[in-house]
């Protein structure tokens, strides 16, 4: 019997309404409208700053900055890292750091760090603090829209647009203030499809749009997108639209995406159940980043202190949990990679642990030598609350994977007869040596299953790359 084990995560607190586990592991549809699971993406170290935890990277027609700690560097496409400031220069509260860039006709890079803001200017490689008395104090975040750099403070109502194509002027005739809700701004976005300016506070969101009119030039949307943002860093941009995660005077947060002038949510209750559990500083410190690779629309929502990653693949409306194993605590870890850009052809991401910088391709199979441990668990088998015997589990997955460093690479296969609260040893069984295209994934002679059925769990750690497709069960008569 075929059953769908493979699926998207939906680990319920509620074994009855799903106890599927997808962990560092991807859901593809095949054309014939069936999943399959592949490995995610691994990570290959490109180069560490040796001054700090990644806390902002932008990219700017070929070339690709990161910060880390409190410093300014340029990668280039052979992996070497440049200084582009004094170390520390830009100062370290640990929080993330914000980018933007005005172009080739500005030449400049905004960056907000530490409450301060700085210009980098990419011709003469200089960093310049920004000293106009009209620029914000408290400065979080920028934006780039028309020609102008757009930053707003922390628990403030307004927002201050610069010079065109200047980030080190700013006029008071040039500070908007939000007209049609009340809330702070806690981040800021820009469609870039349409070029409007989002305005999202704590509980509701404002639209603007650039309409060049003298005195200020942009104007509030006549609407009001009745959600708002749980973190400042929380929200990111994929294929035109915007995802963050959300929350309203109404209740709990959820994960969300832009919907015209409005927004849809995308988590599900599984997901939404476990962030539920996390404090309001965990949920508050929520960085978010996304990146297309394989045909897959990876939007990233990284909790750092909670000590979870979500993934959320707009290709298939499907969640997984992507981590960082730590082999000597044997334990679960964010996963390292936070942040994105794409360079050189290339997938880049900092480390939110030091100041290493990644690159991150399907061609890996382990996070720069550390293992990833991934983990599918499939829904219940249950015959009606009757016990039944469970002769044989065979798993049609990629085998003949073996390679020099690993040779005889094995997957792992428990089960639990209590939902999911205790499970049994571990099985062995081997994915095979290289050109070992043949050999059968199968289990036998795996006993009774208890009255509320089995869940079954494959565990693969060995670094090779392989994929999970179907899962067949043979069952004895129930009793």
């Amino acid at each position: 019997m075929r059953f769908s084990f493979v699926s998207g995560d939906n680990a319920h607190r509620m074994s009855v309404a799903g106890s599927e586990v997808c962990r560092n592991m991807t859901p593809e549809r095949r054309p014939d409208g069936q999943l399959v699971l592949v490995q995610r993406p691994g990570l290959d170290a490109r180069g560490n700053t040796n001054t700090g935890a990644r806390r902002a990277e932008f990219e700017h027609n070929g070339r690709a900055f990161f910060i880390t700690g409190g410093s300014l560097y340029e990668i280039t496409a052979a992996g070497t890292l440049l200084e582009r400031s004094n170390t520390d220069q830009l100062g370290n509260d640990g929080l993330p750091a914000s980018i933007a860039g005005n172009g080739d006709q500005g030449g400049q890079l905004c960056i907000i760090s530490a409450e301060a803001g700085f210009i980098y200017d990419l011709a003469a490689g200089t960093l310049t603090a920004i000293t106009d008395p009209q620029f914000p104090a408290r400065p979080l975040m920028v934006v780039y829209l028309n020609g102008h750099f757009i930053v707003i403070s922390k628990d403030g109502f307004t927002f201050a647009l610069s010079a065109q194509y200047d980030g080190l002027s700013y006029i008071a005739a040039d500070i908007g203030e939000k007209s049609k809700t009340i809330d702070f701004i806690q981040s800021a976005m820009v469609d870039e499809d349409s070029g409007e300016l989002w305005l999202i506070g704590t509980r509701l969101a404002e639209v603007w749009q650039y309409t060049g009119t003298a005195g200020f030039p942009l104007d509030p949307v006549n609407t009001i997108v009745a959600i708002g943002g749980a973190a400042p860093f929380g929200g990111t941009r994929l294929g035109g639209r915007m995802y963050w995660l959300g929350q309203s005077k109404d209740g709990d947060r959820v994960f969300v995406r832009s919907a015209g002038y409005g927004y849809e949510r995308i988590s599900t209750h599984a997901v939404e159940q476990a962030i539920q559990g996390y404090s309001n500083e965990d949920l508050a410190a929520c960085e978010a980043f996304a990146f297309e690779m394989g045909g897959h629309r990876f939007v990233i929502f990284t909790f750092i202190d909670a000590g979870a990653t979500w993934v959320y693949d707009e290709a298939t409306s499907l969640w997984a949990e992507w981590d960082h194993w730590d082999s000597d605590a044997l334990e679960s870890q964010p996963f390292l990679g936070i942040g994105h850009i794409f360079a050189f052809g290339q997938h880049l991401v900092g480390s939110h642990l030091d100041g290493t910088i990644y690159q991150v391709s399907f061609d890996y199979a382990d996070d720069a030598g550390d293992v990833i441990r991934r983990v599918a668990r499939g829904p219940r088998i249950h015959a009606e609350g009757k016990r039944i015997i469970h002769h044989r589990v065979a798993i049609d997955c990629e085998v003949g994977v073996g390679d020099a460093t690993t040779p005889a690479p094995v997957l792992l296969l428990r089960f639990s007869d209590d939902k999911g609260r205790t499970f049994s040893s571990e099985y062995q069984v081997s994915l095979g040596a290289a050109g070992d295209n043949d050999l059968p994934v199968e289990v036998r002679n795996l006993g009774l299953a208890g009255f509320h059925g089995r869940i079954y769990e494959v565990v693969i750690t060995d670094p090779v790359i392989t994929a999970i497709g179907d899962v067949y069960v043979d069952l004895g008569r129930a009793a």
